[in-house]
């Protein structure tokens, strides 16, 4: 069992995760030089370290384009008390502030696998009579890019990342399965995939990016 454990173990360190872009809207925006976009994540019961590492994942494609300035909404609370701004404001924030663009993120779904599973030969068909199905971690972040001039939605797409469970059988018949990625694992694949499908599907001239979309799936 054993060489089984560790032999799943290795692999898992390297667990690949496949993300599906659900697009919904296409971007109908061209960058422009010193846009200043706000990231506002929409994830509850996300630890603060969490919260900085998917802004940080996120904020390391944005530096790709030095001509667009991206920063966490939560950081302009002083500014935005300041000019009596409410969120939902969002003309306002254009006018005061100068904020271009919002980003949100939301997490609409998840699923969480048992991370390690084992069956013995003698249980596997009491408790799996058809054969079992794999239980990976999945997440389904929604990532909405919003014209703050005009409050309107310029770009909407759904994230769906999946981690890849390995398999192993035993010479006594038992199967072993481990999942090692995790729900916040894939949450920050899919930001991070995200981000890059935004950055490109906003640059102009528009189609550029069409010829890089299934490259930019894989990365």
């Amino acid at each position: 069992m054993r060489k089984y454990l560790i032999f799943l173990l290795i692999f898992s360190l390297f667990s690949c995760k496949n993300t599906k872009f659900q697009k919904k809207q296409y971007c109908k925006v061209c960058w422009q030089q010193e846009d200043l976009v706000l990231l506002e994540i929409q994830i509850p019961d996300l630890l603060v370290r969490e919260e900085e590492k998917l802004y940080s994942i996120i904020k390391k494609q944005f530096d790709k384009y030095p001509d667009i300035r991206l920063e966490l909404l939560e950081d302009w609370d002083y500014e935005m008390i300041a000019g009596n701004i409410k969120k939902h404001e969002t003309e306002k924030m254009h006018q005061v502030l100068g904020v271009k663009y919002l980003l949100k993120l939301e997490l609409k779904d998840f699923r969480a696998s048992d991370g390690f599973d084992m069956l013995e030969p003698d249980k596997a068909n009491a408790i799996y009579p058809t054969p079992r199905v794999p239980l990976n971690s999945t997440s389904v972040v929604a990532m909405t890019f919003m014209e703050t001039k005009t409050g309107q939605d310029v770009f909407v797409m759904d994230l769906l990342t999946r981690s890849q469970e390995l398999s192993q059988s035993g010479s006594d018949g038992s199967e072993y399965f481990l999942d090692g990625g995790s729900v916040y694992g894939t949450m920050k694949t899919g930001a991070r995939r995200g981000s890059k499908y935004l950055l490109a599907d906003c640059s102009c001239p528009k189609g550029k990016y069409i010829k890089w979309s299934k490259i930019l799936q894989g990365l």
